[in-house]
């Protein structure tokens, strides 16, 4: 009776905590990692002034666009050579690429832009190298769906309602 009254508790707290994962829990975090990163004395730089430092560490973080948005961006982190210490925030649009085929390329394309409009950012066809077939040392090209996001959470969204579409099939 106990153990199973744990579990229901450890479940309904998995439950609340995936849960949480909206957007205001995401901007609350980023606030709190913004109050953190200044008590230790990275304060994010907003002006253009050029600075030289010394790269201490980077990671991914999300930061509020012009549109009150969150996106996607990396915190690089570094210290002058008088000790002066700052932070520098670069936005960019994680993405992910799709491979169908060759007649298939427009159809997918608007299928996606249909299905997913406000989530996706930007779609474009791309061509690359494909390292998967068999004589790919010669430079073989493919023609990719390629999908950009705002943040890493529309795009595990989109990757996940993907994944299953593909393994169904």
């Amino acid at each position: 009776m106990v153990i199973t009254s744990l579990l229901a508790y450890r479940f309904k707290y998995m439950f609340f905590v995936f849960r949480e994962e909206s957007s205001e829990f995401r901007l609350r975090q980023v606030k709190e990692n913004d109050t953190i990163d200044i008590k230790y004395g990275f304060e994010r730089i907003k002006n253009n002034q050029e600075r030289t430092g010394f790269l201490l560490n980077m990671h991914s973080t999300e930061i509020i666009n012009e549109d009150k948005r969150l996106c996607a961006a990396v915190d690089y982190y570094f210290m002058e050579e008088d000790g002066t210490r700052f932070k520098v925030s670069y936005p960019f649009m994680p993405y992910f690429y799709i491979l169908t085929k060759r007649e298939l390329i427009q159809e997918v394309t608007e299928f996606l832009i249909k299905k997913f409009s406000g989530v996706i950012g930007e779609i474009e066809t791309v061509t690359k190298e494909d390292l998967d077939l068999p004589n790919h040392l010669i430079g073989l090209k493919q023609k990719y769906i390629k999908l950009s996001f705002a943040n890493q959470t529309d795009l595990i969204k989109v990757r996940k309602e993907i994944l299953k579409a593909v393994r169904k099939k």
